[in-house]
């Protein structure tokens, strides 16, 4: 008897099959993209701010000598130092900008929009790196983009922003070379890693990084190590390059820099601990939002635990009678609330890596531990100051944590779930909400100086102009055709101007035994929430001007007063 042929089912061409999972993948990279560019879009407007002069300047020396990008000085701490001492981070971010500014004419929207394709490049890096560690990518890229930390940021034209992408980038193209055996990803990573260490010295502590990672992947692989090299080889062509150009090495200054700010700065490190938590947070505070579908039952119980620690370190600190800032000042009752929340956030998000390393014990894991291990100790111990743009690095991190978190969750339940329910999203469209406000009043302060320098109008005056405190404020002042004061060599005449703002960094009042006429004004900026002033406890970009990134309460206007030595 003859047996009867199997009936022959209809094969499926392998284009269909690669093409179906691809265009959701397609549709959500295209849609976070559209997403950032239009939230950059607030940007557009904003006036330098910050040490974003230091890179405009920078920018624009290598638009006129390409190859002598530092060969200048600038006044920055009241007195003229040469360039490459100032800005202690390579050129690489400048040459980015002198891209754009000799394109568009310098424009601030110019500057901004070429932050705005930097942010994409993040957010996108995160999207493709927390698929890479077996994350849900697209909350990922949500938390990511809507964290105060990192959505304040792209406001900025500071180095900080370009580093972390490319280093997201140069993370998520080794796992790849290393998984997929694909010599040509680790290569690109070397590259990226080179480039962000351009941008950035610290992208160099990166390679230990990803060393120890290749050493617990297994002896096949450890062959690929050959090419982290590449950074240091950079790293070292560029400081032979500058040693011959001006005589000494960057890297050389920085060290000289720091042991001068550790003399300068008496340090707490159990404050500046707290504060590092504080900062780390309130930088990703969608995580706090997020606790409720992070955790089960116990994990909710030991929030609450958290939470009474909290509050106990909060009222300890506030009966020590805290204060920042010369001279001294006390904060007032409504900040401390805000203190213990982001002080929880942070015992949050540690509690977090500790049960990631403690349950998985993987390598992704031990990665994850390492780089924000590494981060926060340099931030915390090494760096002089705590920052967001110190922290920026370690806060794709928490949002890995997170990623990988949920995912392990929703393979748990029995029945389908979907990446994020639909209550977590509209505590995610709430932590967007936050950070809309915090950049609003970052832009606000930012803009305040631009209206200062119109306002004082320096080239309509008789007699030079001069000022102190830095900033934008400088660099709009020096537009505008006004001089910084000289601490070390400083003669005024008479019907000059002397121009001093009140919320600045080295700033020097005039002392002259001409008579002299004072005048004041002030600047409204936004009211009920800022990012830098120390009455309220508030430094993103330094908390010497306050333990939190920012703070909502009462802000005062930004004062500056005017001095007019004798008649013109």
């Amino acid at each position: 008897m003859k047996a009867r042929p199997q009936k022959r089912t209809k094969s499926v061409p392998p284009t269909v099959n690669a093409v179906q999972p691809s265009a959701p993948l397609r549709r959500e990279v295209i849609l976070l993209a559209v997403c950032v560019l239009l939230l950059c879009g607030i940007y557009l407007g904003k006036a330098y701010n910050m040490d974003d002069p230091l890179v405009v300047w920078t920018a624009q020396r290598i638009a006129e000598h390409p190859a002598d990008f530092y060969g200048f000085e600038v006044n920055w701490y009241g007195y003229n130092t040469p360039m490459m001492r100032t800005d202690l981070n390579p050129p690489g971010a400048a040459y980015y900008t002198a891209i754009f500014g000799v394109l568009f004419h310098w424009r601030e929207s110019a500057i901004h929009s070429a932050v705005a394709l930097i942010a994409v490049v993040l957010i996108l890096g995160m999207y493709w790196l927390a698929r890479q560690m077996g994350g849900e990518p697209l909350p990922a890229a949500a938390i990511a983009l809507v964290s105060p930390g990192v959505f304040v940021s792209m406001g900025t034209v500071m180095t900080d922003l370009l580093m972390t992408a490319l280093w997201v980038w140069a993370v998520a193209l080794w796992l790849r070379g290393l998984d997929e055996a694909n010599s040509r990803a680790n290569v690109l990573s070397g590259v990226l890693l080179g480039l962000a260490v351009m941008a950035k010295y610290f992208a160099l502590s990166l390679i230990p990084l990803l060393l120890v990672y290749t050493l617990f992947f297994g002896r096949k692989r450890w062959i690929r190590l050959v090419w982290l090299i590449i950074p240091v080889v950079i790293v070292g062509l560029f400081d032979v390059y500058t040693r011959r150009l001006y005589g000494t090495g960057q890297i050389q200054a920085i060290a000289g820099m720091m042991k001068e700010y550790h003399d300068l700065y008496s340090i707490n490190l159990g404050r500046k601990l707290l504060t590092g938590l504080t900062f780390l947070g309130a930088g990703t505070a969608p995580v706090l939002f997020l606790a409720p579908w992070l955790w089960r039952r116990a994990g909710r119980i030991a929030l609450w635990v958290g939470a009474i620690a909290a509050a106990l370190i909060t009222v300890a600190l506030q009966q020590s009678g805290w204060q920042v800032g010369e001279p001294k000042i006390s904060f007032e009752w409504w900040f401390w609330p805000q203190y213990g929340l982001w002080l929880l956030a942070g015992i949050h998000i540690t509690a977090l890596m500790v049960v990631e390393i403690w349950t998985q014990r993987d390598r992704n894991a031990l990665l994850l531990v390492l780089w924000l291990g590494g981060t926060l100790f340099y931030c915390i111990f090494m760096y002089h100051f705590v920052n967001i743009r110190v922290i920026l690095p370690a806060l794709p991190v928490i949002v890995l944590v997170c990623a990988r978190r949920l995912r392990r969750l929703r393979a748990e339940m029995k029945a389908p779930a979907p990446a994020l329910p639909k209550p977590a999203w509209i505590a995610l469209a709430a932590s967007l909400v936050l950070s809309l406000c915090v950049a609003q009043a970052d832009i606000k302060l930012a803009n305040s100086a631009q209206t200062a320098a119109e306002r004082i109008a320096p080239e309509k005056r008789s007699g030079n102009t001069w000022f102190s405190g830095h900033w934008g404020f400088q660099y709009y002042m020096q537009a505008r055709g006004a001089k910084p004061i000289d601490a070390k060599h400083q003669e005024f005449r008479l019907g000059d101007t002397v121009v001093t703002p009140i919320n600045a960094t080295n700033v020097f009042f005039a002392r002259t035994r001409i008579k002299t006429t004072d005048q004041s004004f002030e600047l409204p900026v936004c009211s009920w929430v800022t990012t830098m002033r120390p009455e309220c406890g508030a430094g993103f970009y330094a908390d010497l001007y306050g333990p939190l990134p920012f703070a909502f309460g009462p802000v005062p206007p930004e004062r500056y007063l005017v001095t007019v030595l004798g008649r013109p």
